[in-house]
């Protein structure tokens, strides 16, 4: 889910679990002066209350530290979620930390009111029809990353993709139906890159991406918050997401880190100083493009597109500001 569509579901959850009115709104694209993605503003007897809200859509007990400090000095936001589980709802009510999620479970501790709803479970969400396929996936990155690809014949895009006529005929027809291709066979032309990657958000984080999960790691010395960007990554790894922005434009500064490697972990875990740790804030991810399709194999951050990609796909505001600033360019 979008993080516009997790605002509004949890809006209409909570008013129907409470009988107020609610209603989201979502934060300006690239606006200043605010650190939160949106509020939520409740009607009550007496007035309204306008409440800010961050969304974070994969919340692991790791953040909530960082969460109740943020919380004790900005106090009176919300965090938004698709759904928090039983134990991470107890934790995050033990911090004083407000929720609320899709599946209709809240907790708000305000001066004003007091609300509490638990034992809900997971929001059935609705799937398009049309959702690309993972292979699909794999194969728009791939000519995303090097749209002249477009030029060549199905039979070349076979070999060089190391995909199949199936999966090119499919993702071919997909966006053309949908405006996001335009021309013929062997003279095809992306059209609306941005919109295309705004498009695919919900596969790419939801259904792609975990599959390509090799392990999380956690740094092993105190200090590598502020040592990793020295780091020497070995021949076939390079940094996405927020890292990837960080060394990009110094714009954002990560709270996640993301590595995709074909690499195997026993060199990676010889070279860098991590540890396992399914809690970690470093996520290693399969690279799911060939090595031939980058010249340069010991370039240390991914691909713009897919950068862009990780960014406005994770469902934070702050990341979505970082990938809003890097003015992509691909088609």
């Amino acid at each position: 889910m979008s993080e516009a569509a997790i605002g509004n579901i949890i809006a209409r959850q909570l008013a129907r679990e409470t009988g107020l009115h609610v209603q989201f709104h979502s934060a300006v694209a690239g606006k200043r002066g605010s650190s939160f993605d949106g509020s939520l503003t409740i009607g009550t007897a007496s007035g309204s209350i306008d409440l800010p809200t961050e969304i974070k859509r994969n919340l692991r007990r790791a953040r909530i530290q960082f969460l109740r400090e943020r919380m004790s000095h900005e106090g009176g936001w919300v965090l938004l979620a698709d759904y928090l589980s039983q134990p991470l709802q107890a934790e995050l009510r033990a911090n004083q930390i407000n929720y609320a999620d899709a599946a209709g479970n809240v907790f708000v501790n305000h001066r004003q009111m007091f609300i509490l709803v638990e034992g809900r479970k997971n929001y059935p969400e609705e799937q398009p029809q049309d959702m690309l396929r993972p292979a699909e996936i794999a194969t728009l990155f791939c000519l995303l990353i090097q749209p002249a690809l477009l030029a060549e014949s199905y039979r070349q895009l076979e070999q060089r993709l190391q995909t199949s006529k199936t999966t090119l005929s499919g993702l071919f027809t997909l966006l053309k139906d949908k405006g996001y291709l335009s021309g013929r066979p062997g003279g095809y032309n992306f059209e609306r890159c941005t919109e295309l990657l705004e498009d695919i958000a919900i596969p790419f984080q939801d259904t792609f991406k975990p599959k390509l999960l090799i392990q999380r790691f956690r740094f092993a010395r105190t200090n590598g918050h502020e040592t990793w960007a020295s780091w020497q990554l070995p021949p076939g790894s390079c940094w996405g997401g927020e890292a990837a922005a960080f060394l990009r434009d110094g714009f954002l500064l990560p709270e996640e880190w993301t590595i995709y490697t074909s690499d195997s972990l026993h060199e990676m875990l010889r070279l860098l100083p991590v540890v396992p740790d399914s809690e970690g804030p470093i996520s290693v991810y399969r690279q799911f493009w060939p090595d031939t399709l980058l010249p340069d194999s010991s370039q240390q951050t991914a691909p713009d597109v897919l950068t862009y990609a990780d960014l406005i796909s994770s469902g934070i505001g702050r990341n979505r500001q970082a990938a809003l600033q890097m003015n992509l360019r691909v088609c």
